[in-house]
């Protein structure tokens, strides 16, 4: 997910990052993975970044949330689907290569979880929404705290994460359940869009805090019906793709 702007304001401050590695996992989609030897950079579990380039001769800016865990503030992962409309994700995945430098901000945002809070997560993601749930999903089982990550896909060559949500999420503390909502007769998994079935299933109740990240249309519908199932509003987090 992300949102191309302007260069950000001077007040913002910025690291250098270089690109480690390009890795194409779907069709539209790529993780680069950063490094940041910047010991003031720094970010939570949930944020997004800054990622700034020079691009004929002005600032081009591209936020996007980092999927990669706190545990390693040095390394930062962005999963980033492929976009003509914005001049910096185009140069991402047209021209980028190992070795480029890049211009980042610290964390940004308040889509944001800390291990000391006391709650069970429910972590609901759709498409490349899942990047700021795994930063939490993977400091969560690094803390063996409570956390299902409920995924929803439109097919089986979308599902990000696939191998490590099915490593990490197979235990009763730690899970995950996805969802695909386009026919295939080759997927054994469950199917359909995420209702108060699949909610109530991942644990949704009084005492869940929930992180939505995903289409506009999916976070408001999921918001509204969490409340129905108990969960408090205040336990409601939500980040929606613009």
């Amino acid at each position: 997910m992300g949102h191309q702007h302007r260069a950000p304001p001077h007040s913002v401050l910025m690291h250098i990052a270089i690109i480690e590695s390009i890795t194409p996992v779907t069709p539209t989609i790529r993780i680069f993975q950063l490094t940041c030897a910047d010991a003031s950079f720094y970010r939570l579990a949930g944020q997004w970044i800054n990622v700034s380039r020079e691009m004929d001769g002005e600032t081009v800016t591209a936020s996007f949330s980092v999927a990669s865990s706190p545990a390693s503030p040095n390394q930062i992962e962005l999963a980033i689907r492929y976009s003509n409309q914005h001049a910096l994700t185009r140069w991402l995945h047209e021209s980028a290569r190992p070795g480029d430098r890049l211009r980042i901000s610290n964390g940004q945002g308040n889509f944001i979880w800390h291990p000391d809070m006391p709650e069970p997560l429910l972590l609901i993601g759709a498409g490349t929404g899942i990047a700021p749930l795994m930063s939490i999903f993977r400091l969560a089982a690094a803390k063996r705290k409570p956390a299902t990550m409920l995924y929803s896909i439109t097919s089986q060559q979308e599902y990000l994460y696939r191998k490590e949500l099915a490593a990490l999420g197979n235990g009763d503390t730690i899970r995950h359940i996805t969802t695909l909502t386009r026919p295939d007769p080759a997927w054994q998994g469950k199917t359909g869009r995420i209702n108060r079935e699949l909610l109530r299933e991942a644990g949704a109740g009084p005492s869940t805090r929930c992180y939505l990240c995903g289409p506009r249309e999916m976070v408001d519908d999921l918001a509204a019906a969490l409340p129905e199932l108990g969960v408090p509003e205040n336990n409601i987090i939500f980040e929606k793709w613009w």
